[in-house]
């Protein structure tokens, strides 16, 4: 399972301790990094504090469940060591890095956008 972790809940926490469950938390380096690059919870507190204060309970105690953190690497975020540290330093046993590749210009991916955007189809 993946998740941002800012809307886990007790019950949530429960149940993933319970059974062998997979979760991988998406967090970007530090705090400012983070709220940075997941702008969603700016009037409370940033989505940082969001996502620490929903899985700290789970890192606590990770009982059955295996949990790791995984990060977002962008032009602004090149700083890997300095973001495991901080990701080890909440209590994640693993932390994974993935780059931006590509992404539309002004987006921070790793190769300059190609201008178009994207559609559903």
């Amino acid at each position: 399972m993946t998740t941002n972790g800012t809307l886990l809940k007790p019950t949530d926490i429960t149940l993933l301790r319970a059974h062998p469950f997979a979760v991988t938390v998406s967090l970007d380096s530090g705090a400012e990094t983070h709220d940075r690059q997941r702008p969603r919870h700016t009037g409370l507190g940033g989505s940082w504090k969001a996502a620490i204060d929903a899985v700290g309970p789970l890192l606590a105690a990770l009982a059955r469940a295996k949990v790791a953190a995984r990060a977002t690497v962008t032009r602004a975020n090149l700083d890997i060591a300095t973001a495991l540290e901080t990701l080890t330093g909440l209590g994640f046993p693993e932390a994974g890095f993935a780059p931006l590749r590509v992404g539309l210009t002004g987006s921070g991916a790793l190769r300059e956008g190609t201008g178009r955007t994207t559609s559903r189809r």
